[in-house]
């Protein structure tokens, strides 16, 4: 697996700095962990109000 602080050079615009790139793509990742949350939360909270019960999650072990 690749280091994600070094994302491949053909994946980034040939304009856009190393260093740039890599402030970009964690503030990316952060957006998406962001969204992600509010996404499970928000399916939580839906399945609590048309079901009145919690929704059982699987072990993630």
């Amino acid at each position: 697996m690749q280091d994600p602080s070094n994302p491949p050079h053909d994946l980034i615009a040939p304009t856009i700095q190393p260093n740039e790139a890599r402030k970009r793509m964690r503030k990316l990742e952060r957006a998406l962990d962001t969204a992600n949350e509010a996404v499970q939360i928000a399916r939580d909270e839906y399945h609590y109000l048309m079901y009145g019960r919690e929704r059982e999650r699987a072990n993630s072990c």
